[in-house]
């Protein structure tokens, strides 16, 4: 068959049906057809053979005409079938072969395989990849490998598995980063979407020259001679794909002021909105959203900028630094370059040096306030993903303890408290990042608990006089079912409690109403009195001021408080000074009108209850033994040990049974005889007690008859998991005590015999316990043990805590940190 033949042959279009059901620009052949055409195909591929056999030149001008012929979808699989693709594939790696030959063979193989899998497994079985990556050598024959190359292996993993192993990518990484470039400037698309495909087999991800994304991005932002957006995006977009695998993100590392540039240009060279092509738009915003992953995971390798987490002010001099910084300055337009930036300062700021170093040198803090208060602005939701971020980034300064008052204004109604709000409900994760955001701010920082308690308004004939902050956190516990973020919310309600109990209540909780405004106010009193939302309702005349200052703790400093002692000596020790004892009162007032004014029982009650952390629940009970200290916070507590679990929770600290056996030892003290026949317990009590603890209560034989007396909250050391049974104990005996002792008046008598029947239990523990690890002499007390130390040193470590040194994250209250707290 002559070459006009062969064209006249693909002009044939008997045969040719649409079959039942399918598209309407879709045609197959008849079984007929099909062979009729293979029929003559091998009669062409006959003519073929004898010409290469015999040398002629004719074999280039059949090689044209059925390379054109390839370009017709129904003839691909007859070429296939008749042997002319494979006797093609044959003859490309020849020596010596004309260059229009194989130019004419590239056509025919790359047309054969376009979207026909047999004729590309034809190609894997032939092994020829091998031969046709090595063309690539030929600037000459870059507009047809390149394209043969994409045809083959679209689509198909077979031969992107062979192409990876015969090292495809590191060939076109040679052209892109080279002088060759020139020669394949208007391929470099093809060439992007190749090594896209590369990139998804484990062969390229293992063995891929590591250097590819700093060649692509070289070329993308290459000021001398720029790309379109069609480039632009694929040549960003297949440098990302390659960097969402860390062998790849090592290397990038000497080329970050690249990758930020070409983020940068995404939006500043770039615009969607002009975009003459939907699909590149499409592709550009799917680009600028692909960085910021990348980015986040890049600057999380510990290398990422060398010595950042010694906090030396040098890191704020850094390129790196300073464009990562000068992003959270940019309009609303760049929210994801704002993203980006948080997520990569929050991984550098590790420590507490780079923290204090962000806040006090570089004063970051200011932009990312200015963020948030833009994010929270307006009624529509916010963009979660940048809010998310800022807040993630926010957390981290947070934890250094002289940060937390500068970042205090996050406290504000127009920020944290918005996302707390049912404004807030819509974005779940953000509204827990909120929280532990706030609770981080509150942790051992009284100014930032005086922000979240002041009331709305300073005008005490305002509503808002009557509500503060602290509400809606409070409101957010009960409205929430997600538990993560009840845990927080509870652990924040417990971070202020823990406050009130171990500083200078003045400075904390707001003053008392003016005598301006006592008519006023006594109606707000009156009037408001059963409404869960009034705040500092007239209590004073509940206490005594004898007795607020003889439980309350005191504290000189913020620093290093000191905690009063309280044991029963101090009953019958005089009245302290009538100045102490004002100051007293007046603190125990202020604190029981914060009482009155917030339901703060039940974030407690749940983080005793909830057994997911012990951790944390040792540290509540910390807190909650801390607060039986005084009578407006014992009162508190026994809101928060009113329900059953509670209560079980208890019984289990202190006995140390499960849940079930606790359950029998509260039927048990539910039958059990009246408290007075208790003196026959198992432990004798000495005479000169015995008075004392008849006028104060039957429950004292437990812990006073034991030489107990000197029980004092004690916080948890989270690295020894052993004592933490022990401390929860010792912690609920003093809470117990101080119930039963001070407060007797107050408990439901079943209530009171099973604290009374804790006290002995528990008390017998704690004897048995020192017994074994003979530490019991004459003149034991609990204040005395040497491994605890005393309430003041416990709380000054814990008012001093909060740092994170080294560590990564935010920090519990107490020290531990919750499983859900990393971001």
């Amino acid at each position: 068959m002559t070459p006009d033949d062969i064209q006249d042959l693909f002009k044939r279009s008997e045969g040719e049906v649409q079959p039942a059901g399918g598209d309407d620009d879709e045609t197959v052949l008849t079984d007929e057809e099909k062979q009729y055409r293979i029929a003559h195909l091998r009669a062409v591929l006959l003519e073929a053979h004898n010409a290469w056999v015999s040398g002629s030149e004719s074999l280039d001008r059949i090689a044209e005409k059925l390379g054109d012929g390839s370009r017709l979808a129904l003839w691909r699989s007859p070429i296939g079938e008749s042997g002319i693709l494979n006797f093609f594939l044959g003859i490309l790696p020849t020596p010596g072969l004309r260059p229009l030959l194989r130019s004419h063979a590239l056509r025919l193989i790359g047309n054969s395989c376009a979207d026909t899998d047999e004729n590309r497994a034809r190609v894997v079985e032939s092994g020829r990849i091998h031969a046709i990556i090595e063309l690539l050598h030929d600037d000459s024959l870059l507009a047809f490998v390149i394209p043969v190359l994409y045809n083959v292996l679209v689509d198909y993993e077979p031969v992107q598995l062979q192409a990876c192993e015969a090292g495809l990518s590191q060939k076109l990484v040679e052209i892109l980063g080279g002088p060759r470039l020139e020669a394949c400037r208007l391929y470099v698309n093809l060439v992007c979407k190749i090594l896209a495909l590369l990139i998804t087999q484990e062969p390229e991800i293992r063995n891929g020259p590591p250097a590819t994304p700093l060649v692509l991005l070289s070329v993308a932002t290459n000021r001398q001679h720029p790309v379109d957006l069609e480039d632009f995006s694929g040549l960003t977009s297949v440098a990302l794909a390659y960097l969402t695998h860390e062998t790849f993100q090592t290397y990038i590392l000497a080329g970050l002021p690249m990758l930020l540039t070409a983020f940068s240009m995404s939006y500043t060279h770039f615009d969607p909105s002009q975009a003459s092509d939907p699909d590149d738009a499409a592709q550009l915003r799917a680009l600028r959203n692909a960085f910021i992953p990348v980015l986040a995971d890049i600057s999380a390798l510990p290398d990422f900028i060398p010595g950042s987490a010694q906090g030396g002010s040098g890191i704020l001099q850094l390129p790196v630094f300073q464009t990562l910084q000068s992003w959270l300055h940019g309009p609303p337009q760049h929210a994801n370059l704002q993203t980006a930036a948080c997520l990569a300062l929050g991984n550098l700021a590790r420590s507490d040096a780079a923290c204090i170093t962000f806040v006090r040198d570089a004063q970051i803090h200011t932009p990312l306030i200015n963020l948030l208060q833009r994010c929270t602005a307006g009624d529509t939701p916010p963009n979660a993903q940048l809010t998310h971020a800022v807040l993630s980034f926010l957390k981290n300064l947070a934890i250094p303890a002289v940060n937390k008052p500068l970042l205090g204004r996050l406290l504000e109604s127009n920020m944290l408290p918005k996302l707390w709000s049912t404004w807030g409900d819509s974005q779940p994760q953000t509204q827990f990042a909120a929280v532990s955001l706030a609770r981080l701010l509150l942790v051992g920082c009284p100014p930032n608990v005086r922000r979240l308690c002041a009331p709305l308004s300073a005008d005490p004939d305002s509503p808002a006089h009557d509500r503060s902050n602290l509400h809606i956190l409070t409101a957010l516990f009960e409205r929430s079912d997600a538990e993560p973020t009840k845990m927080e919310v509870a652990r924040a309600v417990a971070t202020v409690c823990r406050i009130l109990h171990s500083t200078p209540v003045s400075p904390v909780l707001p003053e008392e109403p003016s005598q301006t405004h006592g008519a006023k106010r006594a109606r707000h009193d009156t009037t408001n009195m059963a409404d869960d939302g009034t705040i500092y309702v007239n209590t004073a005349t509940s206490f005594s001021p004898n007795s607020a200052s003889a439980f309350s703790p005191t504290s000189s400093t913020f620093h290093s408080p000191q905690h009063q002692q309280t044991s029963p000596a101090l009953h019958t020790q005089s009245s302290p000074t009538s100045t102490t004892s004002s100051s007293s009162a007046s603190s125990s007032t202020r604190r029981a009108r914060f009482y009155s004014a917030h339901d703060l029982a039940l974030p407690l009650s749940f983080l005793i209850k909830q057994t997911r952390f012990p951790a944390l629940r040792s540290e509540a009970w910390f807190v909650l033994a801390l607060m039986t200290r005084a009578p407006d916070g014992a009162r508190v507590v026994q809101s928060a040990l009113q329900s059953f679990e509670a209560c079980r929770a208890l019984v289990e600290s202190i006995t140390g049974r499960d849940m079930a056996d606790g359950h029998d030892l509260l039927l048990a003290a539910s039958s059990s005889p009246p408290a007075e026949g208790q003196e026959d317990g198992p432990l004798r009590v000495r005479d000169g007690q015995q008075q004392q603890q008849q006028q104060q209560g039957q429950a004292s034989l437990g812990i006073e008859g034991l030489g107990l007396g000197s029980l004092e909250p004690q916080q948890v050391d989270a690295a020894t998991q052993a004592s933490m049974a022990r401390i929860d104990r010792e912690n609920g005996l003093c809470m117990v005590a101080e119930l039963v002792r001070n407060h007797a008046g107050d408990l439901l008598p079943l209530r009171k015999n099973i604290y009374e029947q804790l006290l002995l239990t528990g008390g017998e523990l704690v004897l048995h316990a020192r017994e074994s690890s003979g530490a019991v002499g004459t003149d034991a007390a609990m204040g005395g043990v040497g491994e605890l130390g005393s309430p003041g040193q416990l709380m000054a470590q814990q008012m001093l805590g909060g740092g994170q040194g080294g560590s990564t994250g935010g920090t519990a209250m107490g020290g531990y940190k919750a499983d859900w707290n990393t971001q």
